[in-house]
């Protein structure tokens, strides 16, 4: 997966931890300001981490050096379970504030379509990873191809 990937999957997660930390500050009438350098350094971290790590991977894969290259990539993909563990825990806050305020209304549904979303995808990506260390180590297989299609099915349905 490319920076771009990653880094639109942590915009959305990071979007509905705003989304949970601003309808607590409305609920309990707190000042507006009151997580927002918290949750910029949050934002501001990943975002260079995401950024940062696939240089290593570019820069080891110009110096021929793949071992080096397939392991910071696996590294990279830490972010998107990063944001899928970030997106669970800002529905869950969405989900535990909106069942103290009767006035709002969360669509549960929909949040557990997003998490599942996610899942697959991180599912997909583990098991592509995987055969490709098995295409590396037993040159001649077919299954970085297969699981490639396979990981762009999915990520078309998601």
């Amino acid at each position: 997966m490319g920076v771009t990937f990653n880094l639109a999957h942590w915009f959305f997660s990071y979007s509905y931890l705003v989304l949970s930390y601003n309808v607590e500050l409305v609920i309990n009438e707190m000042q507006e300001d009151t997580y927002n350098r918290r949750l910029k350094l949050l934002n501001v971290s990943v975002v260079a981490f995401i950024i940062i790590v696939p240089s290593f991977v570019w820069t080891y894969d110009m110096k021929e050096n793949y071992l080096v290259s397939y392991s910071m990539f696996d590294v990279s993909q830490l972010s998107l379970i990063l944001s899928c563990a970030v997106l669970a825990w800002a529905l869950r806050r969405l989900k535990r504030l909106v069942e103290s305020d009767s006035d709002l209304i969360a669509k549960k549904s929909m949040m557990m379509w997003h998490l599942m979303a996610y899942l697959l995808v991180i599912i997909t990506n583990i098991i592509q990873t995987f055969f490709v260390f098995i295409t590396i180590n037993f040159s001649g297989c077919f299954y970085d191809e297969v699981f490639t299609i396979t990981l762009l099915v999915v990520l078309c349905i998601c």
